[in-house]
Parts: structure tokens; C-alpha cells; sequence
């Protein structure tokens, strides 16, 4: 899927830009030289040298890699060398920490050390400052835990950078007070906010617009193609290609967005 060409800064130059995938991948390649346990594999090579084609050429491309094919790295590598503003979509968390956390550092430090990366998710995964200071000030709280988590929370809200309840690893998946302290939209007062300028929500889309890559979740990526589609503007910023990983998941995924239910009693 391609839109208007936006392209990324200078600042993300890459040593790999003047070489050949294979030069890359291959035998006795930069990835070899730069990653003391990486294994050479055909089938990685022939994956990567099949993304570049499609960057070139403008082209849809399907790849269905098996595990340790090394797919990741596959299309991170031509992504990047593309010059083109890319989104990378998948279904799980567990995918989108793997590429933020390890597989983009790695090719920061040895590839595009001035690439810019950011992450993306929905609105119920970052604290919203404004309920955080309104529940302090009025306490309504259920047990001890929630007294201790809330402390945590606010001493937290000073130091974090992204307001992102993934780095909160003490607060069960369940806590209700979570969904007190979100940044769930029914309750955003948007530009009206004494906090937006501050608020973590606008400082994931200022992120975004500067970045290079925006790594999202499916429910996210169609999400903004909907609100496109009807005219209400964009969640994500623009972009010029999309690489979907996971892809097995799009079906169920675009369907809740564009499908149409029909039933006798409807």
C-alpha cells in the first residue's frame, strides 16, 4: 500500500546504503561481520532481496516465511535502505517489543545510527496526567494496592518519557485503577487540556511525525484507515509504504472496520 512519498531525514544515512543486499546477507556480509552469532541463511537473503524489488518498483509483494527465517531483519534492512516513510503493522505486543527493543537497536548501532524509530499504540495504554493529578487530589481508591500502585504511578509520571504502561511491570494486567488513569478518548478534552502540551498522547504523535519508521499494531493501522476513509482525518502520520507482519491476522482484523454484518433480525 503506498501514499505520498515522505522522505526521511538526512540524519538516517546508513553504512549498508551502498552495498548489495547480498553484500548485506550473504556469505562473509556486513551482518555476519557485525553480529558475532549470525548464520548465514538463503532463504533470508532471497526474502530481503524481494522486499528491496517491491520498494523499487512500487509493488505489492506476499512473503510467507517459515520460522528462523530471520524475517524480521528481511524487510528492516530494505525498509530503511527504501528512503521512503514506512509503517510496520503486526497483531502482538510481544512483536512490536522485539522490533523497538532489539532488532532496531542493532541496526541503529551498525547500520542507521541516525534513524529515527517510534512506536504507536491506542490511547488506553498511556497515562493520562490530568486524571492522574484529579485522582490524587480527590483519592478513591479500593484496598492497599491500589494506594501503593498509585504512589508508584505518580513518582513514575515524573521520570517516564512515554507515559506507557508497558514499562509498569507491577501493575497487573487487571488493575481497575488503570482504566481510571488512561487516556482514553471519551473523557479527552483535547487542546482544552492545561496538560496537552505535556501530555503524552501528543508527544507520541510528535514522535511520529519526525520518524522514520512507526511501528503500529493492526487494530491501530485500520483503525486510521477508517477515520481516512470518512474524512475525519488521521491518527497516523503520512506514510509511503506498509510492511505487515503477521499479515495472517489482517482478515479478522480489517473486517470489524469495513466488514457488514448481516442477520435475519437486523
Amino acid at each position: 500500500m503506498w501514499r505520498r512519498v515522505r522522505m526521511p531525514s538526512s540524519d538516517s544515512s546508513n553504512v549498508s546504503s551502498t552495498l548489495t543486499i547480498r553484500e548485506i546477507f550473504g556469505p562473509g556480509g556486513l551482518l555476519e561481520r557485525c553480529h558475532e552469532g549470525y548464520e548465514n541463511r538463503p532463504s533470508q537473503l532471497e526474502m530481503a532481496e524481494l522486499v528491496e524489488q517491491a520498494f523499487e518498483k512500487k509493488q505489492h509483494l506476499i512473503v510467507e516465511a517459515g520460522t528462523g527465517t530471520g524475517k524480521t531483519l528481511a524487510y528492516l534492512v530494505p525498509a530503511i535502505r527504501s528512503g521512503h516513510g514506512v509503517v510496520i503493522s503486526t497483531a502482538t505486543k510481544s512483536l512490536q517489543e522485539q522490533l523497538f527493543e532489539k532488532d532496531i537497536p542493532f541496526l541503529q548501532r551498525y547500520f542507521a545510527p541516525g534513524l529515527k524509530v517510534a512506536v504507536m499504540k491506542g490511547r488506553g495504554n498511556f497515562l493520562c496526567r490530568q486524571k492522574l493529578h484529579q485522582i490524587g487530589q480527590q483519592p478513591v481508591l479500593k484496598g492497599i494496592d491500589e494506594i501503593d500502585w498509585l504512589q508508584r504511578i505518580t513518582r513514575w509520571e515524573r521520570e517516564t518519557e512515554t507515559g506507557d504502561r508497558a514499562e509498569l511491570d507491577f501493575l497487573p494486567d487487571d488493575a481497575e485503577l488503570w482504566a481510571r488513569l488512561d487516556a482514553r478518548s471519551e473523557t479527552c478534552s483535547g487542546q482544552k487540556c492545561p496538560d496537552f502540551g505535556r501530555c503524552f498522547i501528543t508527544w507520541m504523535h510528535q514522535r511520529a511525525r519526525e520518524a522514520d519508521l512507526v511501528i503500529v499494531n493492526h487494530h491501530l493501522f485500520f483503525a486510521d484507515l477508517a477515520i481516512r476513509q470518512d474524512d475525519f482525518g488521521a491518527i497516523l502520520p503520512e506514510y509511503s509504504a506498509v510492511i505487515f507482519d503477521e499479515a495472517h491476522e489482517i482478515e479478522d482484523v480489517s473486517s470489524n472496520y469495513f466488514g457488514r454484518r448481516i442477520s435475519t433480525y437486523r
